[in-house]
């Protein structure tokens, strides 16, 4: 785990090592994760999707252009909701706040106005290369094994 101030807070969360973060934990970070890498969360999300758009309607394709449609209308009613996948994410790893425990969503609303998206970044991406990098040792001694 890694413990670092954040704001006026001090934030420890977890740092990629699975055997460390939680079930509900990784399946909330997961979800998060797919859903900001595969739709997106901001407006330039909402652009590619307008684009997508216009090229199936260029094309026939009625069934994709209203997939798109579907995509850009999630990523918009998320955007004028104060939804963000991505601090979804980060909020999902953070075990505990000033040395008390807290759940995903205590954690997005203790630190809402104290996180910034630059942080939320750097926390993920590092999560995300340790993840991976477990993930490649563990396949590596699993062949070694068999």
């Amino acid at each position: 785990m890694v413990t670092e101030k954040i704001g006026h807070r001090i934030v420890k969360y977890y740092d990629g090592e699975l055997v460390h973060i939680p079930y509900h934990r990784m399946v909330a970070f997961d979800k998060a994760i797919l859903i900001d890498s595969t739709l997106g969360s901001d407006l330039n999300a909402v652009n590619k999707y307008d684009n997508l758009i216009l090229s199936y309607i260029e094309k026939g394709d009625k069934k994709l252009a209203r997939q798109a449609c579907e995509n850009r209308r999630i990523i918009l009613h998320n955007i004028i909701s104060n939804v963000s996948p991505e601090y979804d994410a980060f909020c999902a790893l953070v075990h505990s706040l000033d040395g008390k425990q807290v759940s995903p969503s205590e954690a997005k609303e203790i630190l809402s106005t104290q996180v910034t998206r630059s942080i939320i970044q750097r926390v993920i991406y590092n999560v995300k290369k340790n993840l991976k990098q477990n993930v490649e040792s563990f396949l590596a001694r699993s062949r070694r094994e068999n």
